[in-house]
């Protein structure tokens, strides 16, 4: 399906983004991650899923582009409107996902700052993996109805 396969090229592409990104994110990339990461928090406990969506799919940019690497953002670019409906679709019918979406985020963005590879990957992948579960959730909420 369309969504499998968007996991898949999400794993590969985002997750080695994230691996560069952590030797060559700058500090101005850091603060933005920061400053999404809290809006983020912010926009949850206000139900604004939109904008959330919005700050959520900003936050990925901005990974792709600290990976210095001129052809990621052209990579996301590709994917963004599919993960915009994935995004938009999947937090509408799962409870639960958008606070750990929160969390995710935030566990990267640490990581990142840290300048711990080891554990940015793992979060980065642990994120994309926690929406193939919720994928699969949601799928079977959706054949149930």
């Amino acid at each position: 399906s369309v969504a499998s396969e968007l996991i898949e090229a999400r794993l590969f592409i985002e997750v080695g983004a994230t691996e560069l990104a952590v030797s060559r994110a700058t500090e101005e990339d850091i603060n933005l991650m920061n400053e999404l990461v809290k809006q983020m928090a912010e926009l949850v406990k206000k139900g604004d899923i939109e904008t959330y969506t919005e700050k959520n799919l900003a936050f990925h940019f901005l990974i792709a582009k600290a990976a210095r690497n001129r052809f990621f953002p052209h990579l996301m670019a590709t994917i963004r409107g599919f993960m915009e409906q994935w995004m938009l679709e999947s937090v509408r019918v799962l409870p639960g996902l958008l606070q750990r979406s929160v969390n995710s985020h935030a566990a990267i963005f640490q990581a990142i700052r840290e300048r711990n590879t080891r554990k940015a990957v793992l979060s980065m992948k642990k994120h994309i993996v926690d929406l193939r579960t919720s994928f699969d959730q949601y799928y079977n909420v959706e054949r149930k109805r």
